[in-house]
């Protein structure tokens, strides 16, 4: 917390993810912060975090087209691909 603009705004330190937001708030949004407390839940750990499947880099093969649209252009088009791999899913793909 930086200052207190009266008492309905409070300005706060934003990271550098949030640099380009506004950081003064209504007090309203503000809530106390929770640490977490060791020895109050002494079995309580960090849940794993699950790491996608990478997608191979090989070919794919489209097996049909489902959809067409005009974008902004009235010349050009994109198409719905469906591949034949089930685990890829369908793509917009510009027409060339």
């Amino acid at each position: 917390m930086k200052a207190l603009h009266g008492e309905n705004a409070i300005e706060v330190a934003l990271s550098e993810e949030l640099g380009n937001k506004h950081c003064t708030f209504p007090v309203s949004f503000v809530k106390p912060s929770k640490s977490r407390d060791a020895e109050k839940f002494p079995l309580r750990n960090k849940a794993p975090q699950h790491i996608p499947p990478i997608e191979s880099s090989g070919t794919k093969k489209i097996t049909k087209f489902l959809k067409e649209r005009k974008v902004r252009t009235k010349t050009a088009r994109e198409y719905v691909a469906r591949y034949s791999d089930p685990t890829c899913e369908d793509k917009w793909l510009a027409e060339s």
